[in-house]
């Protein structure tokens, strides 16, 4: 049988994803002060910066990836 991915170490294309993004929620919210939103806001870029990095942009980044791992 296959293994189930969570999406954000599909998305990723690293297993642990998703407890590596609460780490790092979790030491914002141990810094002060903090403006959780603008921490959150960087690392979306960052994300959208690494996914277009690998696959491109668009909807022909989604093809990408939908090819490349179904």
């Amino acid at each position: 049988m296959e293994e189930v991915k969570d999406v954000g170490d599909f998305i990723a294309s690293e297993k642990g994803y998703c407890q590596k993004v609460l780490n790092w929620i979790d030491e914002l919210m141990n810094q002060e002060p903090i403006k959780f939103s603008e921490e959150l806001e960087n690392k979306r870029k960052l994300l959208i910066t690494d996914w277009e990095n690998k696959f491109g942009v668009g909807k022909e980044s989604i093809g990408k990836v939908l090819k490349s791992y179904l």
